[in-house]
């Protein structure tokens, strides 16, 4: 099992600690597959994994993530609709400034 493996792999456990870490150095690894998990996250069930994800998303500043944070702007919680915009802030996309 590769390190992105693992990572993914903590994504699902049950400790929101250990989500969040493997979110944190996901974010850290420039590989696709690492990219795409955190997008992913931004659909999981827990708020706090979705928030660490949008702000993680902010600071990695790929275009690619442009429309996957506009569409959490529509996300049930106040504290990751709160991440999104900050992490959009972030990447200074042109896609993000109607939102």
């Amino acid at each position: 099992m590769d390190r992105i493996e693992k990572l993914l792999a903590d994504l699902e456990n049950t400790d929101w600690h250990v989500r969040d870490c493997a979110i944190k150095n996901l974010g850290k690894i420039k590989d696709q597959r690492a990219v795409e998990a955190i997008i992913n996250a931004l659909k999981h069930r827990d708020e706090w994994t979705r928030r660490s994800a949008a702000l993680r998303l902010g600071e990695i500043n790929d275009s690619q993530v442009a429309i996957p944070l506009i569409n959490a702007l529509k996300d049930e919680s106040v504290i990751v609709r709160r991440a999104v915009v900050k992490a959009l802030g972030e990447i200074r996309d042109p896609q993000a400034v109607m939102p």
